[in-house]
Protein backbone atom coordinates (compact mmCIF):
# COMPACT_ATOMS: atom_id res chain seq x y z
CA UNK A 1 0.00 0.00 0.00
CA UNK A 2 1.29 3.45 -1.13
CA UNK A 3 1.24 6.69 0.62
CA UNK A 4 -1.94 7.99 -1.72
CA UNK A 5 -3.89 4.47 -1.17
CA UNK A 6 -3.15 4.97 2.97
CA UNK A 7 -4.29 8.61 2.88
CA UNK A 8 -7.17 7.95 0.89
CA UNK A 9 -8.65 5.38 3.25
CA UNK A 10 -8.35 7.41 6.32
CA UNK A 11 -9.77 10.49 4.68
CA UNK A 12 -12.45 8.01 3.64
CA UNK A 13 -13.41 6.19 5.83
CA UNK A 14 -11.26 6.95 9.09
CA UNK A 15 -9.31 5.32 11.63
CA UNK A 16 -7.17 1.50 11.05
CA UNK A 17 -9.84 0.02 13.59
CA UNK A 18 -12.88 1.82 11.39
CA UNK A 19 -11.30 0.86 7.80
CA UNK A 20 -11.49 -3.29 9.30
CA UNK A 21 -14.83 -2.51 10.69
CA UNK A 22 -16.35 -0.95 7.44
CA UNK A 23 -13.92 -3.21 4.61
CA UNK A 24 -17.68 -2.68 2.28
CA UNK A 25 -17.04 1.09 1.92
CA UNK A 26 -13.96 0.68 0.72
CA UNK A 27 -15.12 -0.19 -2.84
CA UNK A 28 -17.31 2.75 -2.99
CA UNK A 29 -13.49 4.96 -2.68
CA UNK A 30 -12.04 6.86 -5.82
CA UNK A 31 -8.49 5.54 -5.40
CA UNK A 32 -7.30 3.42 -8.26
CA UNK A 33 -7.93 -0.04 -7.60
CA UNK A 34 -10.64 0.48 -4.77
CA UNK A 35 -13.04 -2.32 -5.81
CA UNK A 36 -10.91 -4.99 -4.74
CA UNK A 37 -8.78 -3.88 -2.56
CA UNK A 38 -10.89 -4.91 0.37
CA UNK A 39 -9.91 -8.72 0.51
CA UNK A 40 -6.26 -7.52 0.18
CA UNK A 41 -6.71 -5.98 3.54
CA UNK A 42 -8.81 -8.64 5.46
CA UNK A 43 -5.94 -10.88 4.38
CA UNK A 44 -2.84 -8.56 5.89
CA UNK A 45 -5.29 -7.74 9.09
CA UNK A 46 -2.62 -9.53 11.65
CA UNK A 47 0.00 -7.67 9.67
CA UNK A 48 -1.87 -4.47 9.91
CA UNK A 49 -2.59 -4.31 13.66
CA UNK A 50 1.31 -4.99 14.39
CA UNK A 51 2.04 -2.18 12.17
CA UNK A 52 -0.14 0.06 14.13
CA UNK A 53 1.26 -1.71 17.73
CA UNK A 54 4.84 -0.80 16.55
CA UNK A 55 4.05 2.68 15.10
CA UNK A 56 1.83 3.87 18.46
CA UNK A 57 4.16 5.70 21.14
CA UNK A 58 3.57 4.59 24.84
CA UNK A 59 3.09 7.49 27.01
CA UNK A 60 2.59 5.45 30.15
CA UNK A 61 5.61 3.34 29.89
CA UNK A 62 6.66 2.94 34.11
CA UNK A 63 10.20 4.11 34.78
CA UNK A 64 12.67 3.44 37.20
CA UNK A 65 13.85 7.17 37.39
CA UNK A 66 11.62 10.39 37.58
CA UNK A 67 11.55 13.21 34.85
CA UNK A 68 13.65 15.57 37.31
CA UNK A 69 16.37 12.73 37.12
CA UNK A 70 16.66 12.43 33.20
CA UNK A 71 17.64 16.12 32.87
CA UNK A 72 20.65 17.20 31.65
CA UNK A 73 23.29 17.06 34.40
CA UNK A 74 26.33 18.64 35.20
CA UNK A 75 29.46 17.15 33.04
CA UNK A 76 31.46 14.63 35.59
CA UNK A 77 35.23 15.58 34.28
CA UNK A 78 37.20 13.36 36.32
CA UNK A 79 35.35 10.44 34.80
CA UNK A 80 35.24 11.52 31.26
CA UNK A 81 38.70 11.83 32.04
CA UNK A 82 39.56 8.32 32.67
CA UNK A 83 37.16 6.85 30.50
CA UNK A 84 38.53 9.17 27.25
CA UNK A 85 42.10 8.00 28.45
CA UNK A 86 41.25 3.90 28.79
CA UNK A 87 39.82 4.21 25.39
CA UNK A 88 42.43 6.61 23.84
CA UNK A 89 40.38 9.43 22.65
CA UNK A 90 43.17 11.86 22.96
CA UNK A 91 41.12 14.89 21.28
CA UNK A 92 38.03 14.86 23.54
CA UNK A 93 40.73 14.39 26.61
CA UNK A 94 42.15 16.94 25.80
CA UNK A 95 39.12 19.22 25.25
CA UNK A 96 37.92 18.41 28.85
CA UNK A 97 41.32 19.66 30.45
CA UNK A 98 41.25 22.62 28.39
CA UNK A 99 37.58 23.22 28.90
CA UNK A 100 38.23 23.03 32.60
CA UNK A 101 37.44 26.08 34.69
CA UNK A 102 40.12 25.62 38.08
CA UNK A 103 38.26 28.97 39.02
CA UNK A 104 35.39 27.29 39.53
CA UNK A 105 36.20 23.98 40.38
CA UNK A 106 36.22 22.52 43.13
CA UNK A 107 39.54 20.54 44.08
CA UNK A 108 37.97 17.14 43.86
CA UNK A 109 36.39 17.62 40.39
CA UNK A 110 39.92 19.48 38.72
CA UNK A 111 40.94 16.40 36.41
CA UNK A 112 45.08 16.26 35.93
CA UNK A 113 46.09 16.73 32.24
CA UNK A 114 46.39 12.84 32.08
CA UNK A 115 47.02 12.78 27.87
CA UNK A 116 49.83 15.92 28.59
CA UNK A 117 51.36 13.66 30.99
CA UNK A 118 51.51 11.09 28.89
CA UNK A 119 52.78 12.60 25.84
CA UNK A 120 55.44 14.08 27.93
CA UNK A 121 57.08 10.84 29.43
CA UNK A 122 56.90 9.87 25.59
CA UNK A 123 58.46 12.53 24.33
CA UNK A 124 61.48 11.76 27.08
CA UNK A 125 61.79 8.57 26.06
CA UNK A 126 61.59 9.53 22.17
CA UNK A 127 65.00 11.20 23.45
CA UNK A 128 66.64 8.71 25.06
CA UNK A 129 65.95 6.72 22.31
CA UNK A 130 67.29 8.57 19.56
CA UNK A 131 69.90 6.53 17.54
CA UNK A 132 72.88 8.23 15.71
CA UNK A 133 72.94 7.24 12.02
CA UNK A 134 76.48 6.31 10.96
CA UNK A 135 75.13 6.86 6.83
CA UNK A 136 78.48 5.23 6.00
CA UNK A 137 76.67 2.27 5.99
CA UNK A 138 73.96 3.21 3.91
CA UNK A 139 74.95 1.86 0.67
CA UNK A 140 73.66 2.61 -3.52
CA UNK A 141 73.71 -1.06 -5.08
CA UNK A 142 74.02 0.03 -8.58
CA UNK A 143 76.16 -2.75 -9.62
CA UNK A 144 75.45 -6.77 -9.99
CA UNK A 145 78.13 -7.65 -7.42
CA UNK A 146 76.77 -5.05 -4.91
CA UNK A 147 73.26 -6.85 -5.37
CA UNK A 148 74.75 -10.33 -4.90
CA UNK A 149 75.87 -9.82 -1.92
CA UNK A 150 72.82 -7.97 -0.66
CA UNK A 151 70.82 -10.52 -1.94
CA UNK A 152 73.05 -13.17 -0.01
CA UNK A 153 72.29 -10.56 3.47
CA UNK A 154 68.72 -10.44 2.31
CA UNK A 155 68.37 -14.35 2.36
CA UNK A 156 70.16 -15.09 5.58
CA UNK A 157 68.21 -12.46 7.77
CA UNK A 158 64.73 -13.27 9.58
CA UNK A 159 63.41 -9.80 9.05
CA UNK A 160 63.93 -6.89 7.02
CA UNK A 161 62.29 -3.47 6.28
CA UNK A 162 61.37 -2.91 2.55
CA UNK A 163 60.06 -0.05 0.70
CA UNK A 164 59.30 0.77 -2.77
CA UNK A 165 60.08 4.12 -4.43
CA UNK A 166 57.07 4.69 -7.25
CA UNK A 167 56.41 7.19 -9.76
CA UNK A 168 52.88 7.63 -8.24
CA UNK A 169 50.84 7.69 -5.07
CA UNK A 170 48.29 5.66 -7.41
CA UNK A 171 49.28 2.17 -6.57
CA UNK A 172 47.64 0.76 -9.47
CA UNK A 173 49.16 2.86 -12.13
CA UNK A 174 52.48 3.54 -10.15
CA UNK A 175 55.76 2.98 -12.00
CA UNK A 176 58.33 1.10 -9.94
CA UNK A 177 61.24 3.46 -9.71
CA UNK A 178 63.55 1.82 -6.58
CA UNK A 179 63.40 -0.43 -4.00
CA UNK A 180 64.92 0.07 -0.72
CA UNK A 181 65.73 -2.43 2.20
CA UNK A 182 67.04 -2.23 5.90
CA UNK A 183 68.44 -5.10 8.29
CA UNK A 184 68.76 -3.13 11.03
CA UNK A 185 69.71 0.33 12.62
CA UNK A 186 71.97 1.78 10.30
CA UNK A 187 72.60 -0.81 7.82
CA UNK A 188 70.59 -0.39 4.39
CA UNK A 189 70.67 -0.01 0.69
CA UNK A 190 68.79 1.38 -1.87
CA UNK A 191 68.56 -0.06 -5.46
CA UNK A 192 67.85 2.44 -8.02
CA UNK A 193 65.89 1.00 -11.21
CA UNK A 194 63.44 3.40 -12.85
CA UNK A 195 65.33 6.88 -12.05
CA UNK A 196 64.57 8.81 -15.47
CA UNK A 197 66.49 11.92 -16.60
CA UNK A 198 65.24 15.18 -16.40
CA UNK A 199 63.89 16.83 -19.91
CA UNK A 200 65.90 19.39 -21.56
CA UNK A 201 63.75 22.56 -21.67
CA UNK A 202 62.82 23.48 -25.09
CA UNK A 203 64.33 26.28 -26.98
CA UNK A 204 63.01 29.26 -27.53
CA UNK A 205 60.85 30.21 -30.48
CA UNK A 206 62.22 31.98 -34.00
CA UNK A 207 60.20 35.48 -32.22
CA UNK A 208 62.16 35.66 -29.15
CA UNK A 209 59.59 34.07 -26.64
CA UNK A 210 61.85 33.26 -23.94
CA UNK A 211 59.26 31.02 -21.88
CA UNK A 212 60.27 27.61 -22.42
CA UNK A 213 57.85 24.10 -21.47
CA UNK A 214 59.26 21.49 -19.66
CA UNK A 215 57.96 18.08 -18.78
CA UNK A 216 58.94 16.46 -15.68
CA UNK A 217 61.00 13.88 -17.27
CA UNK A 218 61.92 12.20 -20.41
CA UNK A 219 62.05 8.51 -21.29
CA UNK A 220 65.55 8.19 -20.85
CA UNK A 221 66.94 6.31 -17.63
CA UNK A 222 69.73 7.69 -15.57
CA UNK A 223 72.61 5.94 -15.64
CA UNK A 224 74.28 3.24 -13.67
CA UNK A 225 70.72 1.69 -12.53
CA UNK A 226 70.52 -2.07 -12.50
CA UNK A 227 68.02 -3.80 -14.92
CA UNK A 228 64.36 -3.58 -13.47
CA UNK A 229 63.25 -7.18 -14.67
CA UNK A 230 66.41 -8.69 -13.60
CA UNK A 231 66.84 -7.63 -10.39
CA UNK A 232 63.16 -8.60 -9.00
CA UNK A 233 64.09 -11.97 -10.80
CA UNK A 234 67.19 -12.19 -8.25
CA UNK A 235 64.96 -10.57 -5.47
CA UNK A 236 61.55 -12.66 -5.92
CA UNK A 237 62.91 -15.77 -3.77
CA UNK A 238 63.71 -13.73 -0.72
CA UNK A 239 60.19 -11.99 -1.36
CA UNK A 240 58.29 -14.70 -1.96
CA UNK A 241 59.91 -16.55 1.29
CA UNK A 242 57.26 -16.59 4.37
CA UNK A 243 59.90 -17.08 6.52
CA UNK A 244 61.72 -13.79 6.10
CA UNK A 245 59.72 -11.31 7.86
CA UNK A 246 58.86 -8.07 6.40
CA UNK A 247 57.90 -4.29 8.00
CA UNK A 248 56.70 -1.70 6.25
CA UNK A 249 55.34 1.86 6.28
CA UNK A 250 51.95 1.61 4.93
CA UNK A 251 52.84 -1.92 3.52
CA UNK A 252 49.82 -2.46 1.42
CA UNK A 253 50.90 0.08 -1.06
CA UNK A 254 54.22 -1.52 -1.34
CA UNK A 255 51.93 -5.13 -1.76
CA UNK A 256 49.90 -3.84 -4.68
CA UNK A 257 53.61 -2.29 -6.06
CA UNK A 258 55.00 -5.93 -5.47
CA UNK A 259 51.80 -7.70 -7.74
CA UNK A 260 51.87 -5.73 -10.30
CA UNK A 261 55.00 -7.12 -10.95
CA UNK A 262 53.80 -10.10 -10.70
CA UNK A 263 54.92 -10.97 -6.94
CA UNK A 264 52.68 -11.33 -4.55
CA UNK A 265 55.03 -10.34 -1.84
CA UNK A 266 54.83 -12.85 1.57
CA UNK A 267 55.95 -12.71 5.09
CA UNK A 268 54.19 -9.45 5.80
CA UNK A 269 54.45 -9.11 9.83
CA UNK A 270 54.59 -5.24 10.86
CA UNK A 271 53.52 -1.99 9.21
CA UNK A 272 54.89 1.25 11.37
CA UNK A 273 52.08 3.21 10.04
CA UNK A 274 49.35 1.02 12.31
CA UNK A 275 51.17 0.96 15.34
CA UNK A 276 51.54 4.82 15.18
CA UNK A 277 47.83 5.07 14.73
CA UNK A 278 47.41 2.62 17.42
CA UNK A 279 49.98 4.64 20.03
CA UNK A 280 48.09 7.85 18.66
CA UNK A 281 45.00 7.55 16.23
CA UNK A 282 45.60 11.94 16.05
CA UNK A 283 47.43 13.28 13.69
CA UNK A 284 49.16 12.17 11.02
CA UNK A 285 50.96 9.53 9.82
CA UNK A 286 53.23 9.45 7.00
CA UNK A 287 56.95 8.38 7.10
CA UNK A 288 57.82 12.32 7.20
CA UNK A 289 56.04 13.20 10.10
CA UNK A 290 56.85 9.52 11.89
CA UNK A 291 60.66 10.90 11.46
CA UNK A 292 60.07 14.38 12.98
CA UNK A 293 58.30 13.28 15.51
CA UNK A 294 60.57 10.35 16.68
CA UNK A 295 64.28 10.93 15.05
CA UNK A 296 64.11 14.53 14.61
Amino acid sequence: MGEKTALALLQGIGSLEQIYANLDQIATLSFRGAKNFAPKLEAEKANADLSYLLATIKTDVELDVTHDQLLTQPQDRAELAQLFEHYEFKRWLNEVNQNANPVTQTSAEKVPNNYQVTQAVRNEENVANVVEIDRSKYETVDTEQKLSAWIEKLTAARLIAVDTETDSLDAMSANLVGISFALENGEACYIPLGHKQKAQPQQADMFGDEERSESPSSDELVKNQLNLTACLSKLKPILLNPEIKKIGQNIKYDLTIFANYGIGLQGVAFDTMIESYTQNSTGRHNMDDLAARYWA
